[in-house]
């Protein structure tokens, strides 16, 4: 299961590493304040991608994690408590994202085809913000798109 939800972390990271960063960095060349942000998130990043190898790492296997959450109480306790610390800075995130970034991505898309950008069913135009089970984002932002990205591919 873990796996499955590092693949999907992988293709999200990777579908706004090519449609939505890059369209908020030339935006950013002449808004200083979305530069701001951008750095700001990027260094949220360089926090986050850490915590998320380690927990990847920690938990890897998944027969073994199964048969040591089965046949350990202290590590069923530790697994379920390291799970809710990373769906929770997940949740953190994704939060910030959907409050600002987003509707910066909207703004800055509706200023190159003068209209706002449409919804559809609850996705974006690029498809980027989707109605599903968090977590779901994990991703580098701000002036090196790929922090920390190719170090999850691993």
């Amino acid at each position: 299961m873990l796996h499955g939800v590092k693949i999907n972390l992988l293709e999200h990271l990777d579908k706004e590493n090519r449609e939505l960063y890059p369209t908020l960095q030339a935006a950013a060349a002449s808004d200083p304040s979305l530069r701001s942000l951008l750095s700001s998130f990027g260094k949220e990043m360089e926090q986050i991608v850490p915590q998320a190898l380690e927990f990847f790492a920690r938990y890897d296997d998944p027969d073994a994690v199964t048969e040591r959450i089965k046949s350990d109480v202290q590590y069923a306790v530790q697994f379920g408590a390291d799970l809710e610390r990373f769906i929770g800075l997940l949740g953190l995130r994704i939060g910030r994202e959907e409050r600002t970034l987003y509707p910066q991505h909207d703004r800055v898309n509706s200023k190159k085809v003068g209209l706002a950008a449409t919804r559809h069913r609850g996705e974006r135009i690029s498809g980027l913000r989707r109605r599903h089970p968090r977590p779901t984002v994990l991703h580098s932002c701000g002036e090196s798109s790929l922090i920390g990205w190719s170090d999850l591919m691993r």
